[in-house]
């Protein structure tokens, strides 16, 4: 079979849509290794959740085509009736992939219905994450990693590959689950080389610190803002979430200099990083 034989479906994060990812700053990041594969492979579509606003984004897919829900049914309705509301989609697909583990049962249901090979793919395992958020007490809760176990359990054992992006996570899977080893394949995340290179080193006598990502508690920002107090340092956050306010608060009352960026598309936070002498990801964990 040849590389322009295979037709992919990629199935979007249960109830994600391109609209949400450009909200989000992480359009042209999420979209990039698409468009390559779209160069090499007979087509690729992407299944989302969205509305027929999705169509506003067919300009900057370049070969990529998006199948949507233009019938606006409730999400639960369209989860249901998906393999066959995308029948003919579905039926001329060679390959289904899912972007992460949540509505990995969503491509397995069509999987079931279709019968075509599936990929479950996880940047990040969702019942390890729900666990720890339950532990440290942010949220979650133990409904929640019994949901993801299930999930994880039921699409990576009748799936034809997994793929994880570090090899900790492929370790967690096979042992949580008594998975063959050959069931995972590791590949790492990528990053666009050639608009992510370091920069010229500067003599700027105060220190430019960054982060990057969800303010949200997993992260542990208020313990950076105190680190940063005790510096002479700039910081600067980027990215939106439930505990910005909280932490300008913090700002304010203690005199920390910090900028708030917002969020960035993803293509723009190269310069930033450049900009910066230290980035910092201070979370309680990650992955």
């Amino acid at each position: 079979m040849k590389l322009t034989d295979l037709h992919l479906v990629l199935f979007l994060t249960r109830g994600a849509s391109l609209e949400k990812w450009d909200h989000t700053g992480s359009l042209a990041r999420e979209l990039y290794l698409y468009k390559e594969l779209a160069k090499a492979l007979g087509s690729v579509t992407v299944l989302s959740y969205g509305d027929e606003r999705e169509l506003g984004y067919l300009p900057q897919l370049e070969g990529i085509q998006v199948a949507y829900n233009r019938w606006r049914l409730p999400l639960a309705l369209y989860v249901l009736l998906l393999p066959f509301l995308h029948w003919r989609l579905l039926r001329k697909a060679t390959i289904f992939k899912t972007n992460q583990i949540r509505g990995a049962e969503v491509a397995l249901w069509a999987k079931m219905v279709h019968r075509k090979a599936l990929i479950v793919r996880c940047g990040y395992v969702w019942s390890r994450n729900a666990q720890n958020q339950v532990a440290h007490q942010l949220k979650g809760s133990s409904w929640e990693v019994r949901q993801a176990r299930w999930i994880e359990r039921l699409t990576f054992s009748r799936a034809e590959l997994g793929v994880t992006t570090t090899a900790a996570l492929k370790a967690y899977l096979l042992d949580a689950y008594q998975l063959p080893p050959e069931q995972i394949q590791v590949i790492p995340n990528y990053v666009q080389t050639e608009t992510f290179t370091p920069k010229a080193a500067t003599d700027s006598l105060q220190k430019r610190l960054i982060f990057v990502g969800r303010l949200s508690a997993l992260k542990n920002l208020p313990a950076l803002l105190a680190a940063t107090k005790l510096t002479d340092a700039q910081l600067t956050l980027i990215g939106e979430g439930p505990e910005r306010a909280a932490l300008a608060a913090q700002a304010a009352r203690d005199g920390i200099a910090v900028t708030f960026l917002g969020t960035v598309p993803n293509q723009e936070i190269a310069a930033h990083l450049q900009q910066a002498d230290l980035f910092v990801l201070p979370s309680k964990w990650e992955g």
